[in-house]
Parts: structure tokens; C-alpha cells; sequence
């Protein structure tokens, strides 16, 4: 990992070869098989610079993901992901706004074993603008809008479902990694945000988000349910979610808890799926 930077503008680089998570072996006996370094590699490079005095910045971006490297020649999946992002960061009295664009391009795992690598093509948009507010609470509302591509006919030669590669998927649909009813694959979704920082140590929000498929064919990604396709629908359902983090002792304990209500959709209904509620709480402790 490197990075350069002057006064207004700055380059990142990495490389790295992930780590593969192994929790097999006798850990009574004190004789666990540890992580091993994956034979997958995943490099990139970021540039950001600011472009005016009231901190607008622009980022570019380019990715590389080869994966799957241990099977065989046309199962591996080997993309290169391009994204340009402009945004200014909220401030009070003044508007904010963030849009990324992204584009996805390589090759995907083949359906079977016997036919060739999929060419693949995705693309991904984001966008939020919105207004922070010179009151008490620090009010910031916003309009979101997420657009994650599907694939638009998973039986032909082309894969069109977006790859978010090593990211976490939980700033865009959930609190925490282990929910994720949604997230940026196949999925259409407009919503707001209204963040809330009632003490110096206390920060909340609320946001409501309503996630359609982007792609039919496909179905619910994260779920992998699909419906029969005769029937046109594609709405899933409203996502209603609150969260609320203290920091104590000068941001070395930290208490976050939050509450996720899913209203079910037309979609949701075919596959005999209803409502859902997601609760947690955790702590952090930093030494």
C-alpha cells in the first residue's frame, strides 16, 4: 500500500491477496487451523482532488479482482471495475450531495463445466443530495438513490450482475454485515435519510428505503428467490431502519444499537415471504 499527496489532491494504491477465513480444527485442544492467504488477488488505485474551495472533490477510480484463480480456466472471475465519484461533505447551512458512477467489465464464471467464460458488463450509480440544517440536533436530510445492475437473462452469454467485490454491503441497506436482506446487486432503490446528532457523543438517523429489482429475470439476489416472471412484479417492499451509536470515555467505548422494519412487497408475497424485524446491539472497546 502507498499513497501521494500535495495540498489538494491525493493517490492511493494497493495490492493485496485476501485472507481466507478457516475455523475448522480442535480449539479445545488448542490446535486450530489458521487463516491462510487465498490465491485470489485484488489491486487498485484512487485519486481524489478537490476541486473548489467549498470542498467539492472528485474521485477516480480503477479495481482489479482475480478470483476464483484455484478452479478451473473458466470458472475463474477476472473484472476490472472503473467508478468516477464527485461529492461535497455536509456542512451546516449548505447543501451536500454525493454521486458515483461505476463500471464493470471481464469475465464470470461459465454456467457449467463445459461451456466458455461469460462476458461480463455491470454498472452501478449512486446519488444523495440533501441539506444540513444550523439547529439544535444537527439535522441533515437527504435524498438517496441506489442503482445496482441484474442480470438480464441468466441463461445467455453475458453476465450483467454487478460484483461489490471485498466491500461491506451494510452502509447502503443495513446496520451491521450479518443483515442483508438487500444490497446493491439487481436492486432499484430511492429513499431518504434524516441524521440526527443530539450530544457531541451521540449520533443517530433514520432512513426509509424502497427497493424494487432492477432486473426481473434475476429475482431477489440476496435471497436468491425468484418468482415466475409472468406476473411483472419487481417491487420488494419498504425498508424502515433507526440507529443510535454513544461514545463514551473520549470514543474508547462506543454503544451501538439499531431496529430494521421491513414492510413486505408484491414481490415478497409470491415467494410466501412477509414482514421482518431486525434488532441488535453491540459495543466497541478501543485500548
Amino acid at each position: 500500500q502507498a499513497r501521494l499527496e500535495n495540498d489538494s489532491s491525493s493517490l492511493d494504491l494497493f495490492y493485496t491477496r485476501p485472507t481466507a477465513r478457516r475455523v475448522s480444527g480442535d480449539w479445545i485442544d488448542n490446535d486450530p487451523k489458521l487463516d491462510k492467504q487465498s490465491s485470489d488477488f485484488f489491486w487498485g488505485a484512487y485519486f481524489t482532488t478537490r476541486l473548489t474551495a467549498q470542498a467539492d472533490s472528485l474521485q477516480l477510480y480503477l479495481l482489479g479482482a482475480d478470483e476464483k484463480r484455484d478452479r478451473p480456466a473458466n470458472q475463474r472471475f477476472d473484472v476490472l471495475t472503473t467508478g468516477a465519484r464527485l461529492f461535497r461533505n455536509p456542512t451546516a447551512g449548505s447543501w451536500h450531495y454525493d454521486t458515483e458512477a461505476v463500471y464493470q467489465f471481464g469475465d464470470a464464471p461459465a454456467l457449467d463445466a463445459n461451456s466458455a467464460l461469460l462476458d461480463h458488463k455491470a454498472r452501478y450509480f449512486h446519488l444523495s443530495i440533501g441539506y444540513s440544517f444550523e439547529a439544535s440536533w444537527q439535522p441533515r436530510l437527504s435524498f438517496i438513490y441506489h442503482y445496482g445492475s441484474g442480470d438480464k437473462d441468466p441463461l445467455d452469454n453475458e453476465s450483467n450482475e454487478l460484483d461489490h467485490l471485498f466491500g461491506v454491503p451494510r452502509p447502503d441497506f443495513g446496520p451491521t454485515g450479518s443483515f442483508r436482506a438487500f444490497q446493491r446487486v439487481n436492486t432499484s432503490s430511492p429513499g431518504l435519510m434524516l441524521n440526527l446528532q443530539p450530544a457531541n457523543n451521540i449520533d443517530a438517523y433514520i432512513r426509509w428505503q424502497r427497493p424494487s429489482l432492477a432486473e426481473e429475470a434475476q429475482g431477489w439476489r440476496t435471497t436468491r428467490y425468484r418468482h415466475p416472471g409472468n406476473l411483472g412484479e419487481d417491487f420488494l417492499g419498504d425498508q424502515l431502519e433507526t440507529r443510535v451509536r454513544w461514545h463514551l470515555f473520549s470514543n474508547k467505548l462506543s454503544i451501538d444499537g439499531g431496529y430494521v422494519w421491513i414492510n413486505a412487497g408484491p414481490y415478497m408475497d409470491l415467494v410466501n415471504k412477509g414482514d421482518s424485524h431486525y434488532y441488535y446491539l453491540q459495543t466497541i472497546l478501543r485500548l
